[in-house]
């Protein structure tokens, strides 16, 4: 093995280790060692009723050969003893098995949750590191891939406990029954001490040096094809969201080449693991069946000489084939170990573009709250990802209940200066003082609807109001012909157009009343007359809130009661007029 393959095997360790590793220790160790105990002793009644199945054709065919009656019997009811452990056992391994695996699911499931959700770690990683792809599949489908295929390979059938203790057991009888064979060539005579059992050996290891020889490119398409599909999955996503758009526009067209192209890389990488899979099955299933063979072959020579009875070769043959499947676990599973790699890789990657979050950006911005009633930004210079500066430097204060408009160009930082204050844009230098324990919310041009009633989209993200102070607020933001439609559960961000949903945004305004509200055109999508009725109630419910506003109407200005051009040299006075 060479330097480089050992470094990737000690990663590749290092990464499970540390995947598995807190659900062991977690606050759920008792009932994940307690599962993990119980399909463990199963596995263990697995082998036993394996065991015993090999012993019931010595017992069964010694008995036939000497036409016992009696040991027939015996030979069939210790035939059904191992059938029923075996049948018992199988049926734990599931039940043990499953329950362990959606356990260790949930619990890693609101971990990775709890990572990406944490300080905006979901938006950042968006804007700091463009390798991660799909984090959403990472969560919802990788993490289920990793529990069950971890457990399947260690307790599935003819997996690695069950190939370990069939290797041991088995082994150890083919040991024991060759340990007294001898060869006799001509007039000399050699006894090989358990050569039956290092026959099965030999031909395993052959075995699994040529699988590794021809299988040797799985892992890393299987990898690539993971990508590619939730690439692919990812697009008709964006599809589907933004289909009015897309009709509007015409773009039907466009959209059908790039998802011909982007399933093309599907279809041909898919077609490599084709190539690859058929030529490990070819190897596999040839050399399962010949190893089938060999155990009557090895043995075939000492019952012709009447060394051993017939019970004694059926024996061998189904130990010999038990050990080499025991042997063969590497090979028989070779696609599942590529793609439970793959499924590792993603995840460790997930785990360590998160961490290194803090590493990416030298975070020069202070974010402070005090026991003080205005906004205090001092000498906050904004720079683009690549460094390059944003805006001039800004000095600003904003005192408590004063309307401020943020002017200047489009794409001049106007947005960019508000992601800061809300603490979420981390590129740049500076100080920024809020007052401590202020209610904070921010408005976007186009509102975030998730999934659920309308009553729960209204709420959100805070916990449900009372419906006095809903229907108050739907009237105020001219959305009462939705008072009877507040439980019903749709896809709101379709059944509502741009403006409405402007409008369900400043129903949560109404219902939250935050002490600093910042809204990026959010009233882009009103008419001027609802845009004017919504600050003028602004003013009037909220008197005591600070408001920030962007936007690029003049009829804004009427509303503000300074406006300051974000272009000027803010670095020692406020551009005010």
């Amino acid at each position: 093995m060479s330097q480089s393959n050992l470094k990737f095997d000690k990663k590749f360790f290092c990464d499970l280790w540390h995947l598995l590793k807190p659900y062991w220790v977690s606050e759920e160790k008792k009932s994940a060692w307690g599962l993990l105990l119980l399909t463990i002793t199963c596995v263990f009644g697995e082998a036993t009723g394996g065991v015993m199945y090999n012993y019931f054709y010595k017992f069964f065919y010694n008995a036939l050969q000497a036409i016992d009656k009696w040991k027939i019997i015996y030979a069939l009811c210790f035939f059904l003893a191992a059938r029923l452990l075996l049948t018992l056992s199988m049926s734990g391994v599931v039940f043990f098995g499953g329950l362990l695996s959606i356990r260790w699911r949930r619990w890693l499931t609101k971990d990775y949750l709890k990572i990406w959700l944490h300080n905006h770690n979901h938006y950042r990683m968006q804007v700091l590191t463009k390798n991660i792809d799909n984090p959403d599949q990472r969560i919802s489908e990788d993490l289920d891939r990793f529990t069950t295929q971890t457990l399947h390979l260690l307790f599935g059938p003819w997996m690695l406990l069950q190939s370990f203790l069939y290797f041991i057991s088995f082994g150890y009888i083919l040991w024991d029954l060759s340990k007294n064979f001898i060869f006799h060539v001509g007039s000399s005579s050699l006894k090989i001490p358990g050569y039956l059992c290092w026959v099965a050996l030999f031909y395993a290891t052959i075995g699994i040096w040529l699988i590794n020889l021809i299988g040797r490119k799985l892992p890393s398409l299987d990898c690539l094809q993971q990508r590619l599909n939730a690439d692919f999955r990812f697009s008709l996503v964006r599809l589907r969201e933004a289909s009015e758009q897309v009709a509007l526009s015409r773009g039907e067209a466009i959209e059908k080449e790039k998802f011909h192209g982007l399933f093309d890389l599907i279809f041909h990488n898919f077609m490599d693991i084709v190539f690859v899979k058929t030529r490990i099955s070819l190897f596999d299933r040839g050399y399962d069946y010949l190893s089938y063979a060999m155990g009557f072959a090895i043995s075939m020579p000492f019952f012709l000489s009447r060394a051993i009875g017939l019970g004694i070769v059926m024996q061998i043959s189904s130990a010999y084939g038990a050990v080499i499947s025991g042997f063969f676990t590497f090979i028989n599973s070779f696609s599942e170990f590529a793609d439970w790699r793959a499924v590792i890789h993603r995840l460790t990657e997930f785990r360590h573009s998160i961490a290194a979050l803090p590493q990416v950006v030298d975070q020069k911005i202070i974010h402070k709250k005090h026991d003080i009633s205005s906004v205090l930004v001092s000498n906050l210079q904004l720079t683009l990802p690549h460094g390059k500066k944003l805006l001039q430097p800004i000095t600003l204060e904003i005192n408590q209940g004063e309307q401020v408009l943020l002017s200047g160009p489009s794409g001049c930082g106007k947005s960019t200066f508000l992601r800061t204050l809300a603490g979420i844009w981390v590129y740049g230098e500076g100080e920024i003082n809020i007052p401590n324990d202020a209610k904070v919310l921010f408005l976007s041009q186009k509102p975030y609807l998730p999934l659920g009633s309308l009553k729960e989209l209204l709420s959100y993200p805070h916990s449900a109001y009372p419906n006095e102070k809903i229907d108050e607020v739907l009237i105020l933001c001219r959305l009462e012909k939705f008072k009877s439609q507040l439980n019903e559960i749709k896809n709101w961000s379709h059944e509502l157009s741009l403006g409405e949903q402007q409008l369900v945004s400043f129903a949560r305004v109404f219902l939250y009343e935050p002490d600093l509200l910042f809204l990026d055109e959010a009233t882009s999508s009103l008419d001027e007359a609802a845009e004017a009725q919504l600050y003028e109630m602004l003013k009037k419910r909220l008197p005591n809130s600070t408001l920030v506003s962007v936007g690029h109407r003049n009829t804004l200005r009427a509303f503000h009661e300074r406006i300051v051009d974000v272009t000027a040299d803010l670095s020692v006075h406020d551009a005010a007029t």
